[in-house]
């Protein structure tokens, strides 16, 4: 999607396997993922391994068999018996939406053969999970939820799936011209990570206001 940014982004990766993995053969996955962070920290990852059976056939939530990230990183160094394993994450209608629809495959089948197209209410619900706590968290994480409210107000009206920096980009070419300024400084941001822009807080939050209102507006139709 051209929009990793050293020091902001991560490695986003399904792993879609047969059947579940050993507690042993997780143990080693988590090791190597260990490893190549510490030679490569510039290349943070955050992964979950899924059946194919929940990949092709997804229900939202989504089960998962593990999952890694840096939250849990920590964790898993502090603990060798910890696992995040077997449950379900909101997050991951989406990402199988994204993979299906924009993702590479890096070893085995070609993508559209292990991941099916999730339902697309089960998709919105998803990617609403992400930013319904924008209003009370938005001056916390203006740069993350300021992008990510545009890219899913861009898939509500056009059906676009869209990467935080082309979200961004919509919103400019299609929000009202009083949120350009603020908009432009979110990009910049996200492009930049050593900007440190001062952001107006009342902007904030009426765009936040603003935003959901659309989504929920636009999300009528499906629900």
């Amino acid at each position: 999607m051209n929009g990793f940014t050293l020091g902001k982004s991560d490695v986003d990766i399904l792993v879609i396997v047969k059947e579940g993995l050993t507690e042993f053969q997780q143990r080693m996955v988590i090791e190597k993922a260990v490893s190549f962070e510490a030679k490569y920290p510039e290349y943070p990852l955050e992964f979950s391994v899924l059946l194919e059976e929940d990949s092709l056939h997804p229900v939202h939530p989504v089960y998962f068999d593990l999952h890694y990230s840096e939250y849990h990183k920590h964790q898993y160094l502090r603990d060798e018996h910890y696992f995040c394993r077997g449950g379900c994450d909101e997050d991951l209608a989406a990402h199988l939406m994204v993979t299906r629809r924009r993702g590479k495959c890096l070893y085995g089948k070609p993508v559209r053969l292990v991941i099916g197209e999730p339902d697309k209410k089960d998709f919105v619900q998803s990617i609403c999970f992400d930013i319904d706590d924008a209003s009370e968290k938005i001056l916390e994480a203006p740069v993350y939820y300021v992008l990510n409210l545009c890219r899913t107000a861009a898939y509500l009206k056009e059906g676009k799936i869209l990467s935080k920096k082309e979200g961004g980009e919509w919103g400019l070419a299609n929000l009202p011209h009083h949120y350009y300024d603020l908009l432009g400084q979110c990009l910049q941001a996200y492009l930049n990570p050593d900007s440190n822009p001062t952001f107006n807080r009342r902007l904030l939050k009426g765009f936040a206001s603003a935003m959901h209102s659309t989504i929920e507006d636009l999300k009528l139709p499906l629900f």
